[in-house]
């Protein structure tokens, strides 16, 4: 089967890139390899460094333990100690160091008992001088056991670095072979990828001109887009103004108040309920303005909702600054940004509904005690009509019931009249 031209170029291109993908690999684990090297050479550089550093210490531990004996300095056995610990610190580096290698790690712990040989050796001077004097601490000084246990420090010393140095140059070596690896790898790798620039110039070159008519073609739906977009911008933009429109201009009060307390949207209706101007209400919080003591029950509903989730609806007395109340039936929904609050005025209907009970309540005071007096003429009425179903009664007690009966009907007429009075005014205030 016959290739185009352009598959050519692709499976060119697919090769080198296959060719790129291996000696991409190799040049990593040659970094690897040479990373590691490296790190192996500056390990080495550490265990001498600290080699040194041991072996001056021990000998600086001798010095002051003999100089502390001469002169009795107190400020030598400072000395003395802070040279222990680095000693012993030292060395424990040391061992974890060499881990890689159990031989050289053997050296340093024989090493690690010499300079403690040298320590205790050191010790017991000082303590020779605090128990038995200068002299006896000099007598001990002078058998040179201190000097001894330095030549061996030295040389153990030596030993090892002689090793660590012999390591070293090995590794130096394999890390300049790596170093050799690398630049050639590298070499190759800017050659493959000089030929694959220059293949994807040709495929670039002449796939130009299609290239031009598809961002012509772009170009044209671009700008159909951007006019579609304007378009449909512009309806959202009529219907968001429509909208606000809407809310600023409703009969209910709408806020909406931020996780954060703050008051971030009032229409004008809920300004007009707040008492306050929307300047100094946006970007405050609602504790701020209001007190949550005059408050309770409206600011504990709203924690619920905002804590919750769950919307609330309640009428209830709202507290102003100012010592005023108003009566508001408030809906309180949860958002995304907090809650929105739906309120309207109720007052004057909790007035009328706070006049209506005034009067109902003070209808059955009236009556309660025009019932309490109208009893009253009534029994008299009643006593009067057994007295008159008696043939027994006499003409005097007869003028006496008669005078009884017209008092009673004139007391049941006057407290029928002041019933009558009262719902006459009920029904003018009403």
């Amino acid at each position: 089967m016959k290739l185009s031209f352009t598959r050519k170029l692709v499976l060119f291109y697919a090769i080198v890139m296959i060719g790129l993908g291996i000696i991409a690999i190799a040049a990593y684990r040659n970094i690897s390899v040479n990373t590691a090297n490296n790190e192996s050479v500056n390990h080495s550089y550490s265990v001498l460094r600290k080699l040194t550093r041991v072996r001056a210490l021990s000998k600086d531990n001798a010095l002051h333990g003999g100089n502390y004996v001469i002169t009795a300095n107190k400020q030598l056995l400072q000395y003395i100690h802070d040279e222990k610990d680095t000693m012993l610190r030292t060395l424990n580096e040391l061992i974890t160091l060499t881990t890689d290698n159990p031989a050289q790690q053997q050296r340093i712990r024989s090493l690690q008992a010499s300079v403690l040989q040298g320590i205790n050796f050191t010790d017991k001077i000082v303590a020779a001088y605090t128990t038995g004097g200068q002299q006896a601490a000099m007598q001990l000084y002078a058998m040179g056991e201190s000097g001894k246990i330095n030549y061996t420090i030295r040389d153990k010393v030596a030993e090892i670095e002689r090793e660590e140095r012999n390591l070293l140059y090995k590794r130096k070596e394999i890390f300049t072979h790596g170093e050799a690896q690398f630049a050639k790898l590298t070499a190759l790798l800017i050659v493959c990828m000089a030929v694959t620039v220059t293949l994807m110039f040709v495929i670039t070159h002449k796939q130009i001109r299609l290239r031009k008519r598809a961002e012509a073609e772009v170009k044209d739906v671009n700008e159909w887009l951007e006019q579609r977009v304007k378009a449909k911008t512009e309806t959202i933009r009529n219907q968001s103004e429509r909208f606000r429109h809407l809310m600023d201009n409703m009969i209910e009060g709408m806020q909406i108040v931020g996780k954060d307390w703050k008051y971030i949207y009032l229409n004008d209706a809920a300004v007009g309920q707040s008492k306050l101007t929307r300047e100094r209400m946006i970007g405050k919080s609602i504790y701020e303005l209001y007190s949550e003591k005059d408050n309770a029950e409206l600011y504990h509903v709203l924690k619920q909702c905002m804590e919750t989730g769950q919307p609330s609806r309640l009428d209830t007395a709202f507290t102003f600054p100012d010592g005023s109340t108003n009566f508001f039936d408030l809906s309180i929904e949860p958002i995304d940004d907090g809650i929105l609050i739906l309120s309207m005025d109720i007052s004057e209907r909790k007035a009328r509904e706070l006049e209506r009970q005034r009067r109902i309540d003070e209808a059955k005071e009236i009556l309660n005690k025009i019932s309490h007096d109208i009893r009253q003429p009534v029994s008299s009425i009643v006593g009067v009509s057994d007295l008159l179903e008696n043939e027994m009664i006499s003409e005097d007690e007869l003028k006496t019931v008669s005078v009884s009966m017209k008092e009673s009907a004139l007391l049941l007429d006057l407290h029928t009249r002041q019933l009558s009075d009262y719902v006459s005014q009920l029904r003018k205030e009403g």
